[in-house]
């Protein structure tokens, strides 16, 4: 059954309205992007179906690396492999129980509300919180004035 279910979630993935130009907005804008997520190998195979694999410098899957994202490690690895400060990264998901656990390393981090998550485990509180992934541009553009 578990089998059925991966294979119906990668033949219907789709993007959120806005992801492909917040993406090209932050390569144009020369930002390192990265994605982690707590998955399978076959998110890869996604991100290419989608079109969207030229966009990540660095792809973090917890199936690969053997944590999940509420493990820390798989932002830690991020942050050694481009020498990298907590600091000047933001972490952007929509899941403040692993998502946000960014935060526990020094990363700043926003909440996109799409719809809500059950929390699994203790949600953090995130620096930004947005509803739509548009609206990333604008935190973006503050944080790099700032920086």
């Amino acid at each position: 059954m578990e089998n059925v279910l991966d294979k119906q979630w990668f033949e219907l993935a789709t993007l959120y309205p806005g992801s492909r130009s917040i993406l090209s907005f932050c390569k144009k804008s020369g930002l390192l992007t990265t994605l982690v997520c707590n998955g399978s190998t076959d998110t890869k195979k996604v991100l290419k179906q989608l079109d969207i694999d030229k966009y990540f410098d660095y792809v973090v899957i917890s199936e690969e690396v053997g944590h999940e994202k509420s493990d820390l490690v798989p932002f830690k690895l991020v942050l050694q492999k481009f020498h990298i400060k907590s600091a000047d990264c933001l972490m952007v998901g929509n899941r403040a129980d692993e998502d946000l656990k960014a935060k526990k390393v020094g990363i700043k981090t926003c909440l996109v509300e799409y719809f809500k998550f059950p929390n699994v485990g203790k949600p953090e509180k995130p620096d930004f919180k947005i509803k739509d992934i548009r609206e990333l541009k604008r935190i973006i553009e503050k944080l790099t004035k700032s920086s």
